[in-house]
């Protein structure tokens, strides 16, 4: 998936002119091409590398962090929001 297409669906700026895919976007992130369960957190998303091929990831799981209530200091119980995105898929 184009990097541009994921920032835009997901609402994660992206500070790099160095990559063009989510692919390459998450192995510059974590320095190295990840192993199956390596984690990342981008913005409000928590990243886990479910499927990856030679040097590249094929499948990552989102997960949105959950806000916290500002005047609430228990942890919330809401869920947060999945979405699991095969990175070679077109929009």
């Amino acid at each position: 998936m184009p990097l541009k297409d994921f920032s835009a669906m997901f609402n994660i700026p992206v500070d790099t002119d160095d990559v063009v895919t989510v692919s390459g976007f998450v192995v510059q992130r974590l320095g190295k091409v990840p192993e199956r369960g390596a984690t990342l957190t981008v913005a409000r998303w928590h990243g886990t590398v479910e499927a990856v091929d030679r040097r590249k990831v094929k499948t990552l799981r989102l997960v949105r962090i959950p806000e916290q209530p500002k005047e609430q200091s228990a942890p919330a119980t809401k869920k947060g929001r999945k979405r699991k995105l095969r990175t070679g898929e077109s929009l």
